[in-house]
């Protein structure tokens, strides 16, 4: 055989395993078959024809002596003695009607055979002495009993004694006996030995083992008259301990032979476990030492021998890969370093010329334009702002795919931000006609930790794509709390709606719905994919729910824990006592309306139109009435200047609301007939706030002084807020250079100018500046060095504030230009109001 050729350790174990098992069985039922053989027991058909012979017999002689006996058996009489020497069991006596008179001994089961003996004979039809067998198999002596007069007086029926028949079979047989009625009960004159037949198992002659006696048994059965079934305890403990004998010397002569061939096994594995030790210590060390040279050589051609050889093979292998692991890592290093430093530098280089784009077209529109030339630079400008929504869209995809951005965790006024966000959009609404509604839940924090800005952007993401795909209706942005700590923010809006087997794309980097979105509705396809991961950062989850035609809802949940300063401001209480009537024909507004009014405390009513205003002005009390501009039949400013035309409502305060953004295109007595007017969506605060007012005044100053700036011609007042405030500007881009001077010199700033690093520390130590303005990369000498440069300079003189002004906006930019000793970063483009902010924060130090 080709397996006693192997050289397989573990094969010729099992091998020898086998052989061993197979011939101890074998010799065991030799043994055991041999024992058998020597000792013969009693068989069972042997049992059963001695059984016949002697039961019949003895029950033949029990009724011949009962018949001798019946004379003397009367009733009432002692018959204890005479019956029990005659192995009687019971008697009853019964009348000509076969009731029993008198009963000794009586069993119930006797009673039930009193008028049919085994079911076959009525006691009644017995007319002379009869032998039957109870349902036992034993029997029934049934004789009629007559009186003086030899009439019929009733029977008596003699059951044999069951226990001292079976005692005499017990002694004819040698072995304990126990018959199984039909009715299945079982009789023995020995309780322990019913006992110890009832722990043997039935229907087999094999030796069993009894553990409560420690004995060996045999169980014979066989069927006897009337298909009684009659049982034979046999002990056979000297069998057993015959039989256990006989094969002790061939076990043990086995188990000293298989002793041999374990410890000879056991020695050879020994062997090879040794080697296979030496082999995992120099495979282990070659691991640790990261010696993917080593070879593992090891003499023969076994196993082991074949597995060392594996080894060196797979360390070849990873010495191999690992070789080109490395490669991949530093190419894949140096393709980061290039990624990153190009992305760095094309922001800075798009940065840069945005910001004379923007700034330039900032400033024109502060000088006086005609109307077609004021179209031409708002277009410019409008574009520019796109442009850089693609851009900071582009960055900020880049920064979270590189794992390099961060959430913020501090504490800012949830309400505000969300309304700034949809305040910062009510003009692209105001643009396309659209209602921009804001509703949020009274059980909404106010104050909350999170980060603001990221949520500010993901919001402003798609309440814009709501403005953007929808053409008519309105956009509603829902914000309520939600379970675990979470904020749930929907954007609704009535748009085009998108399929649903596009809704699964939507999420994913420069996708939209379908190609034909983008060349309709323009965009990256980033925005969502951004806002994914965006929530996803703060601990939240996005999705939508749309049907194409019928308008989309995206909603997206945050994780911000609420602060402990949380309550409601303090004009939530304000409108007590107040009745305020709302009039829009927008029905999503106006419950909005009357939800923030009710719940600071005032009386609403609400009306859909002028017409059915009027007639609520004309029943109810009413203290203020808030009415939309844009409205059918009559608009807001036509009611107003009805009702004022009016002597009964002329001291009414009437508030307009508008999602017209541009106040130009009011009516010119539009001041004359309402007291003040808020731009859609309005500040719950504000708007509580304006209705407070004693008497109502226009709460919109930026608006007031902007009119008033542009008729001065862009000087207004807001310079002299700035006045005498002396800039350095280190920048060495000419275009930025005339943007950042106009825009200071416009808020009132005395601005000097160098062209690098170099004359920017050598214009500190000469000049005395209030604050310096400084680019990142200027030939010569960088911000960075000119910075340290000038911080060198301010042994024992006060500290100048300087300020990056750069087109450096990657992550990481700002700490890099505070770890070079500036105060503040500004990144490119510039604003004026952002410049006027930084300078006023400064100018005090």
């Amino acid at each position: 055989m080709n397996l006693l050729n192997t050289d397989s350790l573990l094969k010729k174990t099992a091998l020898w395993a086998v052989v061993l098992v197979l011939g101890t069985a074998m010799l065991s039922w030799r043994q055991w078959t041999t024992a058998r053989e020597q000792i013969e027991p009693l068989q069972a058909n042997e049992i059963a024809q001695v059984y016949s012979e002697f039961w019949n017999g003895q029950q033949t002689a029990w009724a011949d002596d009962v018949a001798r006996i019946s004379d003397q058996i009367k009733p009432g009489a002692d018959n204890a003695e005479l019956l029990d020497a005659y192995a009687v069991g019971n008697v009853i006596w019964t009348d000509r009607n076969g009731v029993v008179e008198q009963t000794f001994h009586v069993a119930p089961r006797l009673m039930s055979t009193l008028f049919y003996v085994n079911g076959s004979l009525p006691i009644y039809e017995i007319n002379t002495t009869i032998v039957k067998t109870d349902a036992a198999g034993f029997p029934v002596w049934l004789s009629p009993r007559t009186n003086a007069a030899g009439e019929l007086s009733g029977w008596i029926a003699v059951q044999a004694n069951r226990d001292r028949l079976l005692a005499k079979f017990e002694e004819r047989v040698g072995s304990p006996v126990v018959v199984e009625s039909l009715e299945g009960q079982y009789l023995s004159p020995q309780v322990d030995e019913l006992r110890r037949f009832h722990k043997l198992e039935k229907g087999t002659s094999e030796l069993q083992f009894d553990r409560r006696t420690d004995s060996y048994s045999r169980l014979y059965s066989f069927t006897g008259a009337r298909g009684l079934k009659v049982h034979v305890v046999s002990d056979r403990t000297e069998e057993a301990l015959a039989l256990a004998a006989s094969t002790n010397v061939y076990l043990l002569t086995l188990g000293i032979l298989s002793s041999i061939v374990l410890i000879l096994g056991l020695f050879l594995i020994g062997v090879r476990l040794n080697k296979m030790r030496n082999l995992a210590a120099r495979l282990e060390d070659s691991i640790e030492t990261a010696n993917y040279d080593a070879e593992f050589a090891i003499s023969g051609s076994d196993e082991i021998a074949q597995l060392a050889a594996s080894f060196t093979r797979m360390n070849e292998k990873i010495r191999s890969q690992v070789e080109q692991l490395q490669q991949a890592s530093d190419s894949e290093r140096d393709a980061n370093r290039s990624k990153s430093e190009f992305l760095a530098n094309m922001s800075h280089e798009i940065r840069t010329p945005m910001n004379g784009i923007m700034g330039m077209s900032d400033l024109l529109l502060e000088s006086k334009l005609d109307d077609e030339q004021r179209d031409f630079v708002e277009t410019i400008n409008r574009s520019a702002q796109a442009l850089m929504v693609i851009i900071n869209d582009i960055l900020d995809f880049s920064k979270i795919e590189s794992g390099k951005v961060e959430i913020e965790a501090i504490d800012f006024d949830l309400r505000e931000v969300i309304e700034d966000t949809a305040s910062s959009l009510a003009a692209n609404a105001a643009t396309k006609g659209l209602e921009l509604v804001v509703d949020i839940s009274k059980t909404t924090p106010q104050r909350v930790i999170g980060d603001p800005g990221r949520l500010r952007q993901v919001l402003s993401n798609l309440i814009g794509n709501a403005l953007k795909f929808s053409s008519h209706g309105e956009v509603v942005v829902c914000v309520s709390s939600s379970f675990g700590g979470k904020i749930r923010f929907e954007v609704a809006d009535s748009g085009i709606g998108i399929a649903a087997d596009a809704q699964s794309k939507l999420f994913s980097a420069f996708t939209q719905a379908d190609a034909s979105t983008t060349r309709r509705f323009g965009g990256t396809g980033l925005g969502l994919s951004i806002s994914r991961q965006l929530t996803e950062l703060m601990g939240g989850e996005i999705g939508v729910e749309s049907t194409l035609g019928e308008g989309s809802m995206f909603w997206f949940t945050v994780v911000m824990e609420q602060t402990s300063d949380n309550s409601q401001s303090a004009s939530c209480e304000s409108l007590s006592g107040l009745s305020v009537l709302c009039v829009d024909d927008n029905d999503t507004n106006l419950k909005v309306l009357v939800k923030q009014l009710s719940a600071a405390g005032a009386t609403v009513f609400s009306a859909s139109s002028a017409a059915l205003a009027y007639e609520i002005l004309n029943k109810e009390d009413i203290d203020r009435l808030l009415v939309d501009y844009q409205m059918p039949l009559e608009d807001g400013v036509q009611f107003a200047r009805r009702l004022r035309a009016s002597e009964e409502f002329a001291d009414l305060k009437i508030v307009l609301v508008s999602s017209v953004c541009d106040r130009s295109q009011y009516p010119n007595d539009t001041d004359e007939v309402v007291d003040v007017s808020l731009i859609k969506p309005v500040r719950g605060a504000q708007l509580v706030s304006t209705l407070a007012s004693a008497r109502v005044a226009n709460l919109d100053i930026d608006d007031l002084l902007a009119d008033v700036e542009a008729a001065m011609g862009g000087s207004g007042d807001a310079p002299s807020l700035m006045e005498g405030v002396k800039v350095l500007l280190a920048e060495d881009n000419i275009v930025n250079q005339k943007v950042a001077m106009k825009m200071l010199s416009t808020i009132g700033c005395q601005v000097d100018v160098v062209a690098n690093g170099i004359e920017a520390a050598a214009a500190v130590k000469e000049g005395d500046y209030d604050i310096v303005f400084m680019d990142c990369q200027m030939p010569e000498l960088d911000g960075y060095g000119a910075t340290r440069e000038i911080r060198s300079g301010e042994a024992g003189r006060m500290r100048i504030p300087v300020v990056a002004m750069t087109a450096n906006a990657m992550q990481g930019d700002r700490e890099k230009c505070i770890a070079a000793g500036m105060d503040d970063y500004v990144s490119k483009p510039v604003n004026r109001e952002e410049l006027e902010a930084v300078v006023s924060k400064w100018k005090s130090s």
